[in-house]
């Protein structure tokens, strides 16, 4: 069994500007460089079997190529805000809203399920758990001028294991677009 998740990564240039959005803070654990990502599906444990099905499926799929602009900032709050993501937005496309439900016709074609929280596109860039941290406004502020656009070209299936650094992320497949 792996745990794995769909996503679209960065290149390295953006994953390096935004983890220099991240207030330097002992509350905060920034996530690693080079595992910047998009999440468009998480799917949780998976056997080989199922995963390499799945896989099939998804080297199947016609989707083209399309432009993503990361623009804002945010925190989601958890515990009334004592645990909490730092993230990085995405302005809305139809492109990418295509994507996504088409990933996820595939999922339900295998009999997976889909997440009950409804989605919401963004790029985590540090998790915190004992309160927030000092400097939150200014990574706010910083968020406000986030202007960032790159080429999407490929989504991947990827496993997610966990490390004592946080988790460690392995692609398992790559799903060239058109």
């Amino acid at each position: 069994m792996a745990r794995l998740f769909i996503g679209i990564f960065l290149p390295d240039s953006i994953q390096l500007n935004l983890l220099s959005m991240v207030p330097d803070d002992v509350r905060l654990r920034p996530a690693m460089a080079g595992q910047l990502h998009l999440t468009l599906h998480f799917l949780g444990e998976l056997s080989d079997n199922s995963m390499v099905d799945l896989s099939q499926s998804l080297s199947a799929l016609q989707c083209a190529s399309f432009k993503l602009v990361l623009a804002g900032a945010g925190v989601f709050q958890q515990d009334g805000g004592r645990r909490g993501v730092l993230w990085a937005g995405i302005l809305p496309c139809e492109p990418l809203r295509q994507l996504h439900g088409t990933v996820s016709a595939v999922i339900q074609n295998h009999g997976l399920p889909l997440e009950d929280r409804p989605w919401a596109p963004h790029i985590t860039l540090a998790r915190y758990s004992s309160g927030p941290p000092e400097h939150l406004k200014r990574f706010l502020n910083q968020g406000t001028a986030l202007n960032a656009e790159f080429d999407v070209r490929e989504f991947q299936l990827v496993q997610s294991q966990p490390g004592p650094n946080g988790s460690v992320y392995t692609s398992r497949a790559v799903f060239p677009l058109c």
